[in-house]
């Protein structure tokens, strides 16, 4: 019952992690589709679909939480032992958790319900906004600590495979601390996962391409996914992907979720380089997607591709075949293909991986008020270094010019905090791109008014970092007033 709402994090386009950290950055175009609203704050004050269903299917699934948790805690000895109650528990308070921190980076400060609301209790029915430090300390935070104190590491039975652990509780921890800035806390929790890690339960791998199938879920890379079976609708790849069924989707809904060329040309080339610098001569105009870091194949589609169609011949991709002409390719990553009229069947939600881990780690090493510029660059260098493997493992696609191996996506150095930062912003948002991460780095980061989505009639704002609190939930509960700045 927890669990079942995480399926439908915005209520509606059911997965909704593809839409806030991917649709309002700078890694996709914008036209004048319904989703381009979101990314120009012109709803007015806040009754937008997306605005109203995050904030309503997040308290949907808080109100699970408590109700449950309390029933569960209130369970007499006879009924359940004291461990799986405790791990029934950790499991209810990480999903809390979970939707708390959603809310409170989109919206700032929200209310903070812990309690089942009886009907008649008119003061639960309507509570005031609660500061977001609040929440954090006296929610966010104790709820994913004893998640971590009192979940598995991994479980026995593979019928758990989806059930959140002592990692993901570490993990999302770590995070939390990041956007907190309390550097030394993100990095204690963060270097938790790690020592697990270091047990054989996680690790990056070895080809990165194996990460986000349908065909591998579960994998030891993941420490946080929701679960979709084969007859539950996800609807990753009908946002994404290029126009030809044939190869992932049908041709349905198919304006959203575009690579801009920013993004496109972020990604440098194989031997580190930018399509600028090129001092090896290695990028062509025509051909743009060779002699990239190898990650720009498996983030988009290219001429590099080859797929084995309904009719089971093996061709090469077509780059006629993109959809998006003006960003000049369609993602690749979130699309799968099961046939004719099944092609959002099934694809879980990646959540938190470990490269994920492994970088917020480097960030905290890098902000740190005693930074190790050491361990930022190892860390980073791990992610890195897959990447280049990879690249080594096929030179063929990746490295057809025979660059020296040293000279192929080599390992970078830190040489102080603001070195350090542009590194780290190159390694997350290339290993990323797709994943609904960098719109949440950027807002993090502060940045958003040089890297928001520049969608038709945009106009920074301020306002737009945070969501309005419904229209619609003010109109029953006036104490959710004053609404965010600008709304």
């Amino acid at each position: 019952a927890c669990y079942s709402p995480l399926k439908s994090l915005n209520g509606f386009w059911a997965t909704g992690t593809l839409l806030f950290g991917n649709l309002c950055s700078d890694d996709c175009l914008q036209n004048d589709a319904v989703n381009s609203s979101y990314v120009r704050g012109d709803y007015n004050p806040g009754d937008n679909y997306l605005v109203n269903g995050c904030y309503k299917n997040a308290y949907s699934g808080i109100a699970r939480c408590n109700s449950n948790i309390k029933k569960v805690d209130q369970m007499p000895d006879g009924i359940i032992d004291a461990d799986m109650k405790n791990r029934l528990i950790a499991e209810m308070r990480f999903i809390r958790a979970f939707w708390y921190f959603r809310l409170v980076r989109l919206y700032g400060d929200v209310p903070m319900i812990t309690e089942p609301v009886k009907l008649t209790d008119e003061a639960a029915l309507y509570p005031s906004r609660t500061n977001l430090a609040t929440i954090y300390s006296d929610v966010i935070i104790p709820d994913f600590e004893f998640a971590a104190g009192h979940l598995p590491e991994k479980y026995t039975s593979s019928d758990d495979a989806s059930r959140v652990t002592k990692g993901a509780a570490h993990a999302f921890l770590s995070l939390v601390y990041l956007n907190t800035e309390d550097w030394n806390k993100a990095i204690a929790e963060g270097e938790k996962v790690v020592k697990i890690a270091d047990k054989g339960i996680y690790q990056l791998l070895e080809n990165p391409n194996d990460v986000l199938t349908e065909f591998n879920e579960f994998n030891n890379e993941i420490i946080f996914e929701i679960a979709f079976s084969k007859d539950q609708q996800n609807w990753k790849t009908k946002y994404y992907g290029p126009q030809n069924g044939s190869i992932c989707r049908g041709g349905v809904y198919n304006i959203h979720f575009h690579p801009n060329p920013d993004l496109v040309n972020a990604f440098s080339l194989i031997d580190g380089s930018t399509p600028d610098e090129d001092p090896n001569a290695l990028y062509d105009t025509d051909k743009f997607w060779l002699n990239r870091d190898p990650r720009f194949d498996i983030a988009f589609y290219t001429g590099l591709d080859e797929f084995e169609t309904i009719a089971g011949n093996q061709v090469t991709f077509d780059m006629s075949l993109t959809h998006n002409k003006s960003g000049k390719v369609d993602f690749q990553k979130n699309t799968v293909y099961y046939g004719p009229n099944n092609s959002s069947i099934g694809l879980d939600n990646v959540i938190m991986r470990y490269a994920e881990v492994l970088l917020n780690l480097a960030e905290a090493y890098i902000m740190s008020d005693s930074p190790d510029y050491t361990k930022a660059a190892s860390n980073i260098n791990a992610v890195r270094s897959r990447a280049r493997t990879f690249a080594l493992n096929y030179p063929e696609k990746y490295n057809p010019n025979n660059i020296p191996v040293d000279k192929v996506l080599p390992n970078i150095t830190v040489t102080g905090k603001d070195d350090g930062i542009a590194k780290l912003r190159y390694e997350r948002r290339v290993e990323f791109a797709g994943e609904d991460i960098r719109g949440y780095d950027i807002r993090r980061w502060g940045i958003e008014a040089d890297t928001w989505a520049k969608a038709v009639g945009f106009k920074w704002e301020e306002r737009i970092s945070l969501l309005p609190i419904p229209q619609s939930e003010i109109n029953v509960n006036n104490n959710l007033l004053p609404n965010n700045k600008g709304y």
